[in-house]
């Protein structure tokens, strides 16, 4: 058994493939598996973090400012499972608030509605927050 959390954002490194758009290479992760498989699973299901706040237009990206991750967006639609390593560097856990908007954007990877309609409303007030926090230039 292993003491991963659901919300742990770990830093560990993910082969890179340079023809590919999957995201990959040595960078923050937030794990998205219930604790349950967590505790005794040698896998979880992670997805992404980057450092930029880009494309928040997109219902499958969350972005977030928390601990030692600066602004930066979660790719909800990146998901992968990972074998779980001792070597990984746990550098903070996100609050049950902003993985509601993980799991919001995790729904919408999944579940979509069909037809290409707007159905993330309910991250635009937690956008406004957010932009509320960031520094103005």
């Amino acid at each position: 058994m292993n003491d991963l959390k659901r919300g742990d954002i770990v830093k560990f490194a993910v082969p890179l493939d340079e023809n590919s758009n999957i995201i990959g290479g040595y960078r923050p992760w937030l794990v998205v598996q219930n604790n349950k498989g967590n505790a005794y699973s040698d896998t979880t299901i992670v997805v992404p973090i980057t450092g930029h706040m880009k494309r928040l237009d997109l219902p499958t990206h969350v972005p977030i400012v928390w601990g030692d991750i600066g602004p930066s967006t979660v790719l909800c639609e990146q998901v992968r499972t990972v074998d779980i390593q001792t070597d990984w560097k746990k550098v903070g856990t996100l609050p049950p608030q902003v993985m509601t908007h993980v799991d919001q954007a995790l729904m919408m990877a999944f579940f979509a509605a069909e037809g290409g309609e707007k159905t993330y409303g309910v991250l635009e007030p937690f956008l406004r927050w957010l932009q509320a926090l960031l520094p103005h230039h």
